[in-house]
């Protein structure tokens, strides 16, 4: 499969605000309004069947600041992206060697940092899968990760927050 170029994404993208503008006007506004939920960030994601999901979910609890968690709730809403969604492509991309999560210094102790859980629930086998192939990455990598702090790299990434981790 040749590999997509910018130029690619920005014509399908055009291709299907055209399309969506047509339906609209010739009488089709249900039809115009799912392409606009797929150009919407991370629509395509209504695409994506996870055929592995075991049907399960599991809560997984991220430590964050108080302020980012807040940062990543209304960047989530802003972009109509569900968490648990964003998540579950984060972890299928680190399961596939897709993606290597950055490392996250621990806050030093007694810096006053209020910290909180952000909970997302995620596929509880995906999780698993996660957990299971931790040995392995931190080895690969030559630094602790763990499921939460895969969780928060990632969905500071998506949502374009990653100066954030340092405040």
């Amino acid at each position: 499969m040749a590999r997509t170029t910018k130029r690619d994404v920005e014509r399908t993208r055009a291709h299907l605000e055209l399309a969506a503008s047509k339906l609209r006007a010739g009488g089709d506004p249900q039809i115009a309004d799912t392409l606009d939920q797929l150009l919407a960030p991370h629509g395509y994601r209504m695409l994506v069947v996870d055929r592995a999901r075991s049907g399960d979910e599991q809560n997984l609890a991220i430590s964050v600041a108080e302020p980012l968690r807040a940062r990543i709730q209304s960047e989530a809403e802003r972009t109509g992206s569900d968490l648990s969604e964003v998540l579950a492509d984060g972890v299928r991309r680190v399961l596939d060697g897709k993606w290597n999560p950055p490392h996250i210094p621990k806050a030093r102790r007694g810096s006053n940092i209020r910290k909180v859980n952000l909970n997302v629930p995620v596929d509880a086998g995906l999780l698993q899968e996660l957990r299971d192939g931790l040995p392995g990455l931190v080895e690969r990598l030559g630094y602790k990760v763990t499921a939460p702090s895969i969780a928060l790299a990632w969905l500071v990434q998506e949502f374009g927050l990653e100066d954030e981790l340092n405040d």
